[in-house]
């Protein structure tokens, strides 16, 4: 089964959907600018995005949690601004960064977004792009994927795709972002040979 991907002009879209939304807005632009997994997204805190003069950092530092890992990402100024300017909607003391607006909680007081709930606003968002479509699997997985599948393009190069995804091995950045890609560059390389 072939995935979704978004075009760079549907994925502005989806950005330009969401801003009438701070916090949906603020999330969409992190996943975008540093391909973070939706669970390393959901796990950030305060202050982890805010240094000790409440600015907006501009390298974020997280360890993964599939990998175990710790790694560095340039925020996007857009990304920078949306965080910022979700904060500043903010009323309360949370320490997380995303949370919750759903009172759906053993204790009715707001926690951390959940990965389902990040699932649930994505998707919300691509139905509006793709009415009537059924996305396949974690909507999540189709922004980074898309993103993913774009900077290989525009770069030719997987290892910036995998450096990205934060991906051990390219092997498994070739089938995230489906091969399809190089299947086309592979009959174009034989068809160019003089042989």
């Amino acid at each position: 089964m072939s995935h979704l991907f978004m075009t760079e002009q549907e994925i502005k879209t989806l950005m330009t959907l969401a801003q009438k939304e701070p916090r949906d807005y603020a999330l969409i632009r992190l996943m975008a600018s540093t391909g973070f997994r939706v669970s390393d997204i959901v796990r950030l805190r305060c202050d982890h995005v805010v240094d000790s003069d409440g600015e907006i950092v501009r390298v974020l530092r997280v360890k993964m949690e599939k990998t175990e890992k710790w790694v560095e990402r340039s925020l996007r100024d857009d990304s920078r601004a949306a965080i910022k300017a979700y904060l500043g909607t903010r009323q309360d003391s949370h320490p997380w960064l995303f949370i919750s607006q759903s009172r759906r909680t053993k204790f009715q007081t707001p926690g951390p977004l959940t990965r389902s709930a990040v699932h649930l606003i994505i998707k919300k968002y691509l139905a509006m792009i793709y009415p009537g479509s059924i996305v396949q699997g974690s909507a999540t997985h189709v922004l980074r994927r898309s993103i993913a599948k774009l900077i290989n393009r525009k770069t030719g190069r997987i290892e910036t795709a995998q450096e990205w995804l934060g991906h051990t091995s390219t092997a498994h950045t070739r089938v995230y972002i489906d091969a399809e890609d190089y299947r086309e560059k592979a009959n174009g390389v034989v068809a160019g040979l003089d042989i």
